[in-house]
């Protein structure tokens, strides 16, 4: 059995949604390196990268000989290598991806609600601080790899975690103070109950 605040809920996400817009607006820290050459470079993704996926540079081997790993780990070590998110034909609206936006952070919102409702917490801002550092855990556990694996640049991760950090604070703060209302939910992990036999007596 877990319980959620549907007001508490929708309090944290507001926040939360809130905080993201004032981030990614107003504040200066979330910024990319512009690109050299766009037109160029487009053409040559039409060409080489003419599917939606993520794309790896260099590509991987096509077998596991000790040749072709030692080429590929040449290439990589050597660069330029890299890691790519591309869409050929654009990105979805802009309205579709708000809605998919607000609906993330209502239901990130309502696990956070959840998690509240299995500690026993007094102070709003003890809660506050334990979504605070789940928001940045999860985040760490995200993206820290592609820092050690893809080089990722340190404040580009830094700068997303403590983003996660402090919009998720704001979030508990909200979560915490209206949760006075609890709703149980029930759910089982699996929908098949296994009984277990018993033996006969005699």
């Amino acid at each position: 059995m877990f319980k959620f605040s549907p007001k508490g809920t929708f309090a944290g996400g507001v926040v939360a949604i809130s905080w993201c817009l004032f981030s990614w607006i107003i504040l200066p820290w979330h910024h990319f390196t512009e690109v050299k050459n766009e037109l160029e470079l487009t053409g040559v993704i039409s060409t080489s990268l003419p599917e939606k996926g993520v794309y790896i540079l260099p590509n991987m081997p096509d077998s596991s000989d000790d040749e072709s790993l030692k080429n590929y780990h040449e290439r990589k070590f050597k660069g330029p290598s890299g890691i790519f998110f591309v869409s050929p034909n654009g990105v979805r609206s802009f309205g579709l991806s708000m809605v998919l936006f607000l609906f993330g952070c209502f239901f990130v919102s309502f696990l956070f609600s959840i998690l509240l409702n299995m500690v026993f917490l007094q102070s709003i801002l003890q809660k506050a601080a334990l979504v605070s550092f789940a928001a940045m855990a999860g985040g760490v556990a995200c993206i820290f790899p592609y820092f050690v694996w893809w080089h990722f640049p340190f404040s580009y991760i830094l700068v997303h975690v403590l983003d996660l950090g402090l919009g998720w604070f704001l979030g508990g703060i909200a979560l915490a103070k209206y949760s006075e209302i609890n709703i149980d939910i029930n759910f089982r992990l699996f929908p098949i109950s296994f009984l277990k036999r018993q033996k006969s007596q005699g």
